[in-house]
């Protein structure tokens, strides 16, 4: 990732055509480690519903007998990422564009033409950096008329997990999500923020 700073316009990133610049921070997003530890998970997920609103998704680390894998048993999730892969993905701005005016230059990853990369993305599906936690597209009492508008579109995980055991373990990443036929409500949008310490 990018710092929150300028990028250096005489490096040989800032260098390359501006596409290529965009392809390479995109890129760097689900390969460079946040934890000298872990270890990075990037793949393709597909057999998203079709045509259909999600309530809510939960994204578990599990074992392969589907029991729930977390720090108790040595298992740290650092993060995971799930980005829609959408033909029209340029036909909506990055979800950094929402943000307000002061925000411009904190985000790493939006579309306020620094530093460039993940502007391409338009939304994010699901973003989770804590254990057992439900992402709700929607109120959980249902009354806000709303949910994630899903059209089948691949979506890419980037998730990079710890493991504190002395031995090497089998970790699944596992999606369970509610969900409802057809485009109902408001579209929500996912929008992940960075929360320091200082």
């Amino acid at each position: 990732m990018e710092s929150h700073t300028h990028e250096d316009t005489n490096s040989w990133k800032a260098k390359l055509p501006f596409e290529l610049q965009r392809i390479l921070t995109m890129m760097m997003f689900f390969v460079q480690k946040m934890d000298a530890n872990s270890f990075i998970v990037s793949r393709m997920i597909t057999g998203f519903p079709k045509n259909a609103t999600i309530i809510n998704s939960k994204i578990l680390l599990v074992d392969e007998n589907g029991a729930p894998l977390g720090i108790d048993r040595g298992i740290y999730q650092h993060h995971v990422n799930m980005l829609p892969v959408t033909q029209n993905i340029l036909a909506e701005p990055s979800f950094a564009a929402t943000c307000p005016e002061q925000d411009q230059s904190f985000y790493p990853i939006g579309g306020h033409e620094r530093p460039v990369g993940m502007d391409v993305v338009a939304h994010v599906f699901a973003a989770q950096a804590v254990e057992n936690f439900t992402l709700w597209y929607t109120t959980p009492d249902g009354k806000l008329d709303a949910g994630y508008h899903s059209d089948g579109s691949a979506v890419m995980m980037g998730a990079e997990i710890v493991n504190y055991n002395p031995t090497k373990q089998k970790v699944y990443i596992a999606v369970d999500m509610e969900y409802v036929e057809g485009l109902h409500g408001q579209k929500s949008i996912v929008m992940p923020l960075t929360v320091t310490g200082e």
